[in-house]
């Protein structure tokens, strides 16, 4: 499976969100193509075995690591797919006359990741995109720019853009020819689409709306009832004069328009231009939509000069709790870096932050995998190991505090509380959610239920984790939950690996619970549901196990709120002690026994071991210790074989877990 990590840059390209409308020189929106032949008129050099530049649809051009957004019929070439040499994948447009335009301009719709792949020796490879000129019929060419990946306004890198480039220094030439020039650095990369493609000289006077904020159901866009909120928008001038003023107008559900002038700008030709609009709107109860317009006096193009939005007047504001999805697995080389990152997470947040380990198990050397969970997964990520951040953008490990922070903030929809009900000889668990609605909703909203287990061990091949960083390797420096993952062995022992926050069930499937909501909630209402008993595996160490709530919009796949149901599934849990979590392990153990436990706060932490009668065994007194995940060591070697009870207290409450003497 292929490892990789997406490079992200934004420089030297003009980006644009609508053509003008002024004389045209070349236009192709390559409709006219059949099968996969570029169009007769275009031509193209490649060393590929592929055939390089194809014609077809965004879904028959994409493969599994290269998904291309269907765009109608498109020009792509797909490195991913082949895995070929595609080092010189050189697309040429037709000759285009410029000798009647004094300031022709190229403009397409682009769809690129500038991807990186680092391959098992952590060498790195980088794909490049280049735009390219001659004058000569494309004997000698010159650079225009090298073209950028552009994530689009909802933050997703596999989205179409729209992209505009100045030819003015090709003006008065008669034979002037344009080239995409793909180059995959030489090794296992994505590849490029374009489409739309488009040479033409503006007009003096053409101004488009961009963008407008807050975006739909952004954070921005909802509020309590009462409070203000501010609308933004982006313009960009098209047209080949200085902009230096522009009014604009927001009317909300069909009211009076509200007027705000932009004076004594300056936006040159083919330059963006950010503004706020002032004052704020002040919200009411319910859903509202937003028309905000430009005008431009002599505006060439009135057609793009219109946006819409919708901001939400909420009764409450609920609080939000962060889900963070690991996609992982015990095969993959680079994971370590994410069981060390998940780890860095809980050790900031503890309880405050949903974290879920869901491994894969495609090439069956994961014993720990869920087939549906992975499989909902595989359709978001691009490769392993990654960080799922509510289901709304994928990062890698090493981005997994700035994804925690990017959506901490987001608007949650409803107060979520689940409480639990367990019996330990039977080894079910009931799971009951009580969910109360800051605002409307109305479509497929569900919840779903997943088990999580810490500190999961076994010492069969299945739970041997391959190591990319150790010295075996790549000899990388990586130290993190609970290994110096460089000094371990390529393959670290299964005997040596305990594994934090595996899923171990989902209960509602990946999209949640069919018919767990209600397709019309009231804001203010209450809604409950009870989930299906579940009955923990037998392997499954319930002491160590937790629940974790996920209210889901199923239509766009979206977490937006997540709760951990209070304590663990089994054993005494006094939430006033500020242990967030703790494992024993190795359970049953012969002679040492490892407390993993995290504190909220440093406290003075005593562990008393007592037996089944209660009589204190064994006392452990440990002073100032942190906050965060601590590991101690107890000597049980003396104790006679049975069932015994580490008793982790606090001075202001205890945890107790039971362990076995062999």
């Amino acid at each position: 499976m292929k490892q990789f990590f997406t490079r992200f840059a934004f420089a030297g390209a003009m980006l644009v969100a609508a053509q003008s409308q002024g004389q045209v020189i070349l236009q192709d929106n390559f409709e006219s193509t059949t099968g996969s032949a570029i169009p007769a008129t275009w031509s193209q050099t490649t060393l590929s075995t592929d055939g390089g530049w194809k014609s077809g649809t965004g879904t028959g051009l994409s493969s599994q690591y290269f998904p291309i957004a269907d765009h109608t019929r498109i020009l792509a070439t797909n490195d991913d797919g082949c895995n070929c040499d595609k080092s010189n994948d050189v697309l040429k447009t037709p000759s285009m006359d410029f000798s009647g335009s004094a300031h022709p301009f190229v403009s397409f719709d682009l769809f690129y990741r500038e991807g990186a792949y680092q391959d098992a020796n952590g060498n790195v490879f980088y794909e490049s995109l280049l735009l390219e000129a001659s004058t000569d019929g494309g004997v000698n060419w010159t650079l225009v720019d090298t073209l950028h990946m552009t994530v689009n306004a909802a933050g997703d890198a596999y989205a179409w853009n729209t992209k505009a480039y100045d030819l003015q220094a090709y003006a008065g030439q008669a034979n002037v020819m344009l080239a995409f020039v793909y180059n995959d650095g030489g090794s296992w990369l994505y590849g490029a689409a374009i489409d739309n493609f488009k040479t033409f000289t503006p007009p003096a006077v053409d101004v488009a709306l961009t963008a407008v904020g807050p975006n739909v159901g952004d954070p921005a866009s909802y509020g309590a009832v009462g409070s203000g909120i501010t609308f933004t928008g982006t313009l960009f001038n098209q047209g080949t004069s200085t902009l230096t003023s522009a009014t604009v107008t927001y009317s909300v559900d069909g009211g009076a328009p509200v007027t705000y002038n932009l004076s004594g700008i300056s936006v040159a030709p083919f330059t963006s231009y950010d503004f706020t609009i002032s004052p704020a709107y002040t919200l009411t109860a319910g859903n509202h939509n937003v028309n905000i317009a430009l005008i431009v006096p002599g505006d060439a193009t009135l057609s793009d000069n219109l946006l819409s939005t919708t901001v939400v007047g909420a009764q409450f504001l609920p609080g939000h709790m962060v889900t963070l999805e690991e996609a992982t697995g015990a095969w993959c080389g680079w994971c370590p870096r994410g069981a060390v990152y998940m780890d860095s997470i809980y050790h900031v947040h503890g309880n405050g932050v949903a974290l879920i380990a869901v491994h894969d198990n495609t090439n069956g050397t994961d014993a720990m995998a869920i087939p549906a969970y992975n499989a909902g997964i595989n359709t978001l990520i691009s490769g392993y190991p990654s960080v799922v951040v509510e289901r709304k953008e994928v990062v890698d490990p090493t981005d997994a505090f700035t994804g925690y922070d990017a959506h901490v903030n987001d608007f949650g929809f409803a107060n979520l509380t689940a409480t639990k009900t367990y019996n330990a000889s039977t080894r079910a668990l009931t799971v009951d959610v009580s969910a109360n609605f800051a605002v409307d909703l109305s479509g497929n909203y569900r919840l779903a239920l997943v088990l999580t287990e810490d500190a999961v061990h076994n010492t069969a091949s299945g739970y041997i984790q391959t190591n990319y960083y150790s010295t075996d390797y790549n000899n990388l420096p990586l130290v993190g939950a609970g290994h110096n993952w460089q000094t371990e062995p390529g393959h670290v022992p299964a005997a040596n690996m305990y594994y934090n926050f595996v899923a171990r069930s989902i209960s509602g499937g990946f999209t949640g619970q069919a018919g767990s909501l209600p397709s019309t909630i009231a804001a203010g209402s209450t809604q409950t549901y009870t989930f299906p008993t579940v009955t923990l595996d037998a392997s499954w160490v319930d002491w160590n196990m937790k629940a974790v709530v996920l209210l889901i919009d199923a239509t766009s796949g979206k977490i937006l709120n997540s709760v951990n149901v209070a304590g663990m599934i089994n054993g005494t849990n006094d939430v006033k002690s500020q242990i967030d979590r703790i494992s024993l392990y190795p359970n049953p153990t012969e002679g040492t026994l490892n407390v993993l436990f995290s504190l909220q706060s440093q406290k003075n932490v005593t562990i008393d071991v007592t037996d089944v009668l209660g009589k204190v065994v064994g006392t452990y007194s440990y002073n100032n210790v942190t906050a965060g995940t601590n590991q101690v060591a107890l000597d049980v070697a003396n104790l006679a074989n049975g069932v015994y009870f580490a008793n982790v207290k606090t001075d202001s409450g205890m945890v107790s877990r039971k362990f076995i003497k062999e």
